[in-house]
């Protein structure tokens, strides 16, 4: 999704998701608001992933594994704005 020159350059439009056309995250973005939108993402992905959990089949083992994985994404950029001051 990101070229070489994005990657390498933090500064840089980077496209972040992509349907019909592209969304970017604003140059000037500040790192306090990029987290917050990140743990936004975030709660809106737990909140999906627990409205298809079914506790009657097992298959939803998979699903639950990964609502904790991404509610230790959550947990890392809450910790990152705490330990960057940001908040």
């Amino acid at each position: 999704m990101t070229s070489a020159n994005s990657t390498l350059n933090p500064t840089a439009h980077q496209k972040f998701f992509s349907l019909n056309s592209s969304y970017c995250v604003d140059p000037g973005a500040q790192p306090n608001d990029l987290l917050n939108d990140a743990t936004c993402f975030l709660e809106v992905v737990i909140t999906l992933l627990n409205s298809r959990l079914d506790p009657d089949k097992e298959w939803d083992a998979e699903l639950q594994s990964i609502v904790y994985f991404v509610e230790m994404s959550r947990n890392a950029v809450s910790a990152a704005k705490v330990r960057s001051g940001l908040i």
